[in-house]
């Protein structure tokens, strides 16, 4: 099980909620990133506030589409900007849904050391 932050309505920070869900499973040609850390932006806040729309097919949505972890499930042959990515890198991402596509993920500088390097 996992937890992510949600909008589970329209509105302000009040309906935001932070529910346990299944951990997702990476598909093909994606890698699956154990987050350690997600930006929001203003963006964010203009989705779930309702200002950009307020179609609730969208719902419940989660927030923070910048992501950065350690890979944890790798389809065979996947790459990112700088190359291959496997299970263990440390990684920032553009998050898509739960499941990470790899041509929006990149390692982390080796300068970082924001967890535990192979």
């Amino acid at each position: 099980m996992t937890r992510t932050v949600v909008a589970e309505a329209y509105g302000g920070p009040e309906v935001l909620a932070l529910p346990r869900h299944r951990t997702a499973r990476s598909g093909a040609g994606q890698v699956l990133v154990d987050v350690r850390a997600a930006g929001t932006n203003p963006i964010d806040f203009k989705l779930y506030s309702g200002d950009m729309g307020r179609d609730a097919a969208n719902l419940p949505m989660p927030l923070g589409m910048e992501v950065a972890g350690v890979v944890v499930a790798a389809a065979p042959g996947v790459a990112g900007y700088t190359g291959p990515l496997t299970v263990g890198d440390e990684v920032i991402a553009a998050r898509r849904c739960t499941a990470a596509t790899p041509s929006g993920s990149s390692p982390t500088p080796r300068t970082w050391g924001t967890s535990r390097r192979r």
